[in-house]
């Protein structure tokens, strides 16, 4: 995944992690690797002649700066290739609509070609490409008779995807939020964008609970021990959104504009119920959310 990662082993048995794990003979065609940003042209042929397949995650590579997988290349030499996801620290989307949109993006930068992967390509590897990648058997991922029933059906009504003249659309313009129906095995486990399976108020519930006795979360800041930012247990379990990092920034008129150093008293924004007037810098000292009501500063 990273330029250095061989560094991370004690005792590496080649100069790049492919190379270590073929001298290990761990290798061969019930292996994924994941990422494979930084697999070189060596790199690349081991993994084909070991069987192995490859799975993309091009907007966690992205998010973390990783560099770009070379997909291109991976598919010339007959690779069973798919995309994902990886979790959602660094990703946070779990869109696998979004890597389609992403890796086909990403890809003409490295080589300044705009069509290294075309986008009909890429939709096979998130479906037919993903199943093979994993080890499924024969027929998943395919609209086929005799196939597996696993499907989704998407709105194509939807305004970015007017006028739908071909599926390559799905992956530029394309969404999770645009998926209505889900069939996994023959089961319908969403309808009409509702869960079947599991009652969602509920589990977010249950999530909000759970982080609550975590406990309070803590920010350091980086100019001084008192530079924090805090959230109450209480807000924890309210909460439906959460704030992972806040510095320099300030509230004006129901949203949330950069700036290093405010300068000026500030009007309570509709979600939220501050402690003081004023955002401290570099770090908000605390503040909760409210849902849907018009908070008051505090003292």
């Amino acid at each position: 995944e990273t330029r250095d990662e061989i560094n991370h082993s004690a005792a590496p048995l080649a100069h790049t992690p492919i190379g270590h794990l073929d001298a290990l003979g761990v290798l061969d065609a019930d292996t994924t690797c994941v990422h494979c940003v930084w697999a070189d042209e060596t790199d690349l042929d081991t993994l084909a002649r070991r069987g192995a397949a490859v799975v993309s995650c091009p907007e966690s590579n992205a998010k973390l700066a990783s560099g770009v997988a070379p997909l291109g290349a991976m598919l010339a030499r007959g690779l069973r290739v798919g995309l994902g996801t990886d979790g959602a620290a660094s990703n946070n989307s779990l869109d696998l609509f979004r890597e389609m949109d992403l890796a086909a993006k990403m890809q003409p930068m490295r080589g300044c070609d705009p069509k290294p992967v075309p986008a009909r390509r890429m939709l096979d590897l998130a479906t037919r490409g993903g199943a093979e990648a994993i080890g499924m058997e024969a027929g998943h991922g395919r609209l086929t008779v005799g196939a597996p029933a696993d499907l989704i059906l998407v709105d194509l009504e939807q305004p970015r995807l007017q006028p739908f003249h071909a599926r390559e659309q799905l992956v530029h313009a394309g969404s999770g939020a645009d998926v209505r129906t889900v069939i996994v095995g023959g089961r319908l486990v969403v309808h009409e964008r509702q869960l079947r399976t599991m009652d969602l108020d509920e589990t977010l519930e249950r999530v909000r609970s759970l982080a609550g006795r975590v406990g309070s979360c803590r920010i350091q800041g980086a100019s001084s021990p008192r530079s924090r930012a805090r959230f109450s247990r209480s807000s924890a379990r309210s909460s439906p959104l959460g704030v992972s990092r806040v510095m320099g920034w300030r509230a004006k008129r129901g949203s949330l504009s950069s700036r290093r150093k405010p300068s000026s008293p500030i009007s309570p924004w509709p979600m939220c119920s501050w402690r003081s007037t004023r955002l401290p810098s570099p770090f908000l000292e605390s503040f909760r959310w409210t849902k849907w009501t018009r908070a008051r500063p505090t003292s």
